[in-house]
């Protein structure tokens, strides 16, 4: 669902990190405009994210990620990526666990890299 492929070199370019967080933002069929708008966002503050609808999330032909954001999903389906920090993007009165990292409702792309920042040793600024 990703609507176009850059270059490593142009996302490095554009990136705070030493390497660019590889971001999968994980979405059902309502919620996919949203998702793809945060992508886009995510994308522009250096990172490399791409989106995928739950049900072709678990397919592994997109690579490892980094971190794996639910926005507005149900359940990881089997998104579940080894050492990837798993993110929950929900109302502020919901209540949410089991994730590495809850944000609220608007989602702040640029605070979202920083606290991606802070919990990936491997993309450090």
């Amino acid at each position: 669902m990703k609507r176009d492929h850059r270059a490593l070199s142009e996302v490095r370019e554009r990136s705070p990190f030493a390497t660019p967080p590889h971001i999968l933002v994980v979405a059902d069929t309502a919620d996919i405009v949203e998702a793809v708008e945060l992508a886009e966002a995510l994308d522009e503050c250096g990172a490399d994210a791409e989106v995928r609808l739950t049900a072709d999330a678990a397919a592994d032909f997109h690579g490892e990620a980094d971190a794996v954001i639910f926005a507005g999903a149900a359940g990881d389906s089997g998104v579940l990526r080894h050492g990837a920090v798993r993110v929950a993007v929900t109302d502020e009165r919901a209540s949410v666990s089991g994730y590495d990292l809850v944000i609220n409702r608007p989602v702040n792309p640029s605070v979202l890299m920083r606290r991606l920042g802070e919990r990936l040793p491997s993309v450090r600024q």
